[in-house]
């Protein structure tokens, strides 16, 4: 970031008012601006040095602007699954605006505040306009999760349970849902191999009696070989 590059030279520049006997340094500033014809523009000066109050402006936009950059790489990584996190993430700018927004009595008056509290209502706004709820989430990232054996579906309710501060019945309603969601995917996807290792057999007319591990594109139920799966998904 180059605010935060900016910062490294904090002590060089007060350094350099510090030792600028000769006013080089704080003249330059004071000279007018010059267009490439070699005009003066009118009513445009240089502006600086920095002060002590641009200093701690910068810092506090440092760390306003680290945590969604940091996020923003995060989502944005190419060369690395995103999606098992997209929930986390969401969860982290919501927790970072709600931080920005400071009770009166921490309040001290500063323009810096005025900024930020301008800008914090406008990401406020942004946000809750696509994430107003983890229902306007895609779904599919709240599957991810629970896919990463890290986390599964005891860790979602966690998060609905004391990030997100569900009722524990809406709670029990989104772990069935999502349980709901694993199954029917992995009916999919058990019919579609079966489909495909038997067109690769060449067997197209195979039928398979009631006895057999039949697998029904329609059906509800997860394939017998399923079980063991979910409860490792399902459970730590």
């Amino acid at each position: 970031m180059m605010l935060e590059s900016c910062l490294k030279f904090k002590k060089a520049f007060e350094r350099m008012i510090e030792d600028d006997e000769a006013n080089i340094y704080t003249t330059y500033f004071s000279e007018n601006v010059f267009n490439d014809e070699g005009e003066e523009v009118a009513g445009k000066g240089r502006v600086g040095p920095p002060k002590k109050e641009d200093w701690d402006s910068a810092e506090v936009f440092v760390e306003f602007f680290k945590v969604f950059y940091l996020i923003t790489l995060t989502v944005s990584a190419s060369k690395h699954p995103t999606s098992n996190t997209a929930v986390h993430d969401v969860i982290a700018v919501e927790n970072e605006i709600e931080k920005l927004f400071l009770p009166e009595y921490m309040q001290t008056g500063r323009s810096v505040e005025l900024v930020l509290r301008d800008m914090t209502f406008n990401m406020r706004a942004k946000y809750r306009k696509y994430f107003s709820s983890i229902e306007s989430l895609n779904q599919i990232f709240v599957v991810a999760l629970v896919l990463d054996p890290r986390f599964k579906l005891r860790h979602y309710m966690h998060l609905c349970r004391k990030q997100l501060q569900l009722p524990e019945e809406e709670i029990e309603h989104k772990s069935n849902q999502v349980k709901t969601w694993l199954k029917t995917m992995c009916d999919e996807y058990a019919y579609q191999a079966f489909d495909s290792h038997t067109q690769q057999k060449g067997k197209e007319d195979l039928v398979l009696d009631t006895s057999s591990s039949r697998v029904k594109k329609s059906s509800s139920s997860v394939p017998t070989e399923n079980p063991m799966i979910f409860s490792q998904i399902m459970d730590d």
